[in-house]
């Protein structure tokens, strides 16, 4: 291969590389709940930490937690044993 085509290879692989981690790292945001567009300029210009970030976001889609039971004021008792 030329020198010419070995450049353009080297820089469409660099191009590719720079936008295609941002849009992964925010369509992970997005399917956590998060908004795509301000992830996507977060990880094109600060990448790493944008990926940490992403990764380690509650999920604001899961279902919330059930409500814990009652608390009980007297002890439980076994029906089968006299008291």
């Amino acid at each position: 291969m030329s020198n010419s085509v070995e450049n353009a290879l080297v820089v469409a692989l660099l191009a590719a590389a720079l936008i295609g981690i941002p849009v992964l790292v925010a369509l992970m945001a997005r399917r956590k709940g998060y908004s795509f567009a301000p992830f996507f300029v977060f990880a094109l210009f600060c990448t790493l930490p944008a990926i940490i970030t992403a990764m380690i976001l509650r999920d604001r889609n899961a279902a919330p937690a059930p409500p814990a039971p009652p608390a009980r004021s007297e002890p439980l008792r076994r029906p089968d044993v006299p008291h």
